[in-house]
């Protein structure tokens, strides 16, 4: 089995399996298409990590920025 790496946004990822240019992908949603099954890996939530003095350290939540 050949493994590659790599990030993309969830919806193209499952467009990417639906097209058949990747056999399966981990995604943090799914769109309604009944050509999909999935599987669900875990219930635990996510988390940010970094080292304790970086200045981000002390933030307790935060808002996405598209760039």
């Amino acid at each position: 089995m050949k493994t590659k790496l790599w990030s993309n946004h969830s919806h193209e990822l499952a467009h990417q399996v639906v097209a058949g240019t990747l056999d399966l992908a981990i995604v943090t949603g799914i769109p309604e298409t009944p050509k999909l099954s999935h599987l669900k890996l875990a219930d635990n939530p996510h988390y940010v990590v970094m080292l304790a003095d970086d200045p981000l350290a002390s933030k307790r939540d935060f808002s996405w920025v598209s760039g």
